[in-house]
């Protein structure tokens, strides 16, 4: 997991990410939804409300389904944004916070949510 403890809290300064970064952090439905709710709500963001927000957009009758969300955000979907320096994940504290690379995500990321509605 790549998270970031550094005294100073200082935030990267914003990285030029590549088409195929941007593209390949998008391609999953999951991470995409996850970065809908992230880049709506203004500060940081729990990993348990990021869970609960996406159990509600993926309904799903299955028990564990909660558990299985909040999983793969913290194995997998968190660590490859944060590894891009998409966001930051501090899991002491399971905050989630974007950074200044995620404004290069948000024009692909309205032409995926339109995409996402109409095969809703």
């Amino acid at each position: 997991m790549n998270t970031d403890t550094r005294d100073d809290r200082q935030k990267p300064a914003r990285s030029e990410l590549s088409a195929d970064v941007i593209f390949d952090l998008l391609s999953v439905t999951r991470r995409r939804h996850a970065l809908y709710y992230i880049s709506e709500q203004v500060g940081t963001v729990s990993l348990p409300d990021l869970s609960d927000a996406l159990t509600v957009w993926e309904p799903v009758e299955e028990e564990r389904h909660h558990q299985r969300i909040a999983t793969g955000l913290y194995h997998r979907h968190l660590p490859k944004l944060a590894d891009a320096g998409v966001l930051q994940y501090d899991a002491d504290t399971d905050t989630i916070e974007l950074l200044p690379a995620a404004e290069q995500l948000q024009p692909y990321l309205d032409l995926a949510a339109q995409d996402d509605a109409r095969s809703a």
